[in-house]
């Protein structure tokens, strides 16, 4: 067992950092809905619910300045040290990847938008086949990461950069395919583009997801593993706690 679990985490926080980790959640549950709902969209050749979720972008964005101030609180009234402090870096981070990808998931809308309007190419919906595969794999990793997170499970949030490697190499897989589409026929340059940029973004939240995985590992082991390959990972792991330290910076 780690020092932090048997500290305030075992118990679920107390007080203000309770309140904080409870808001975070309710924002990750946002920013994993707008995923959710605009890969569907996409998918559905859905304008209509294209459309909300590019309207419901501000919910997030409002989320995160109401905890960004809760964070801001907790340093001016408690000066957090040592673990406290780790554990308020660590959510401060997790914010910043939340609000991100809710962007990302903004940008997918509007890039569906784009893809089913009256000017887009007849093959539009046809250049979306990679689009299923690699937005299951985001929303997963975007739900596993908050359930890591939720239950500040280390172990869970390791697997959850170990599957991250999938997305990757599925995001290389769809541009090469895009980029021989394009080769084959110049009039599929606009639409290959948009869906590329689609792909792109639900890389980015996979990134999220991946980041939002170590600050939770960072948080309960008090080890930055966001720059380790996953042998180094597994080995720094297998040390047990690391002593209270200084975040890294991304």
């Amino acid at each position: 067992m780690s020092e932090i679990t048997e500290g305030h985490i075992v118990r679920r926080f107390d007080g203000d950092l309770a309140k904080l980790h409870q808001k975070i959640l309710e924002m990750g549950g946002l920013a994993a809905d707008q995923v959710s709902r605009a890969v569907h969209a996409v998918i559905q050749g859905d304008r209509e619910a294209l459309a909300q979720v590019v309207s419901r972008d501000h919910l997030i964005n409002e989320s995160e300045t109401g905890a960004d101030a809760m964070v801001a609180r907790l340093f001016a009234q408690r000066q957090p040290m040592g673990i406290d402090l780790r554990v308020v870096l660590a959510f401060s981070k997790v914010i910043t990847e939340l609000e991100r990808a809710g962007d990302e998931a903004k940008r997918i809308a509007e890039l569906g938008i784009q893809l089913y309007s009256p000017r887009a190419g007849a093959n539009a919906r046809a250049l979306l086949c990679d689009v299923t595969n690699m937005g299951e794999l985001a929303s997963n990793l975007m739900r596993l990461s908050l359930e890591a997170l939720d239950h500040l499970d280390a172990e869970a949030a390791a697997n959850v950069i170990l599957a991250h490697r999938r997305l990757d190499a599925e995001f290389q897989s769809c541009f090469r395919r895009l980029a021989t589409y394009i080769m084959e026929d110049s009039r599929n340059v606009g639409d290959s583009v948009n869906v590329l940029l689609v792909t792109k973004s639900l890389e980015r939240i996979g990134d999220n997801a991946n980041h939002m995985a170590a600050h939770t590992i960072y948080m309960v082991e008090g080890k930055d593993v966001r720059h380790l390959s996953v042998e180094e990972m597994d080995r720094k792991l297998a040390e047990g706690p690391a002593t209270i330290s200084s975040p890294g910076t991304r």
